[in-house]
């Protein structure tokens, strides 16, 4: 039986969600990543990587989370919870969730063809320990050799993650770590100009609808 890729799924146990699947547009996952303008000088980078999904994947699930978590950390100046899905009230704290037509610009495939991201959702995840990156769909974890050309921006591939919040230095918000990531049908690459889980979790899907659902 395969698993509903365009539905989020909670896993009650380890309390972590499946995000729907969609596609790899920034992938630092076979070696970490270090912002430039970081000025830690502990800073030894992480590993992150953001997914852009299809307006039609179904969010709720861990929306609604990320919506009570953030009212549970973060107060308005009334006192009042915030709503971390609200971009007009929320203010300075950040949410997970970002439209990918504003975020990215100039996503073009590698034939330099500009893609429409109206209606996409962006989130970013990251991780400062390696976790299981696998290849659907006998759930083999991928060797760090083979990250490179495995996980690419343009990639189908599902996240899982857990929700947490944080605030750092007046930097607050809700984000999501990666407990791991499940490579899924390959598809044209495409670029921007703008103790976890063992992955046993990801349960087998069916390519064959990836193949065929590339951005429009």
């Amino acid at each position: 039986m395969t698993t509903d890729t365009k539905k989020t799924h909670y896993i009650e146990d380890e309390d972590t969600y499946i995000l729907p699947k969609g596609r790899m547009n920034f992938v630092a996952l076979a070696r970490k990543f270090k912002n430039k303008k970081s000025t830690r000088k502990d800073d030894e980078g992480q590993f992150v990587v953001s997914v852009i999904i299809p307006p039609t994947s179904d969010l709720k699930l861990v929306k609604d989370a990320a919506q009570k978590l953030g009212g549970e950390k973060f107060k308005n100046k009334k006192g009042k919870p915030i709503d971390i899905l609200d971009v007009a009230t929320r203010g300075t704290v950040k949410s997970p969730f970002l439209q990918a037509d504003e975020k990215l610009e100039g996503v073009t495939t590698n034939d330099g063809d500009e893609v429409d991201l109206e209606g996409w959702t962006m989130v970013r995840a990251n991780t400062y320990t390696r976790r299981p990156i696998v290849r659907n769909a006998k759930g083999e974890v991928i060797d760090i050799d083979d990250l490179e050309v495995e996980a690419y921006s343009g990639r189908w591939a599902r996240l899982m993650v857990k929700l947490k919040d944080y605030d750092q230095e007046g930097n607050k918000g809700v984000k999501f770590y990666i407990e791991g990531v499940q490579l899924l049908g390959h598809d044209d690459k495409i670029g921007s100009g703008g103790g976890g889980s063992t992955g046993e979790a990801f349960g087998a899907v069916d390519d064959d609808d990836d193949a065929d659902s590339a951005l429009d």
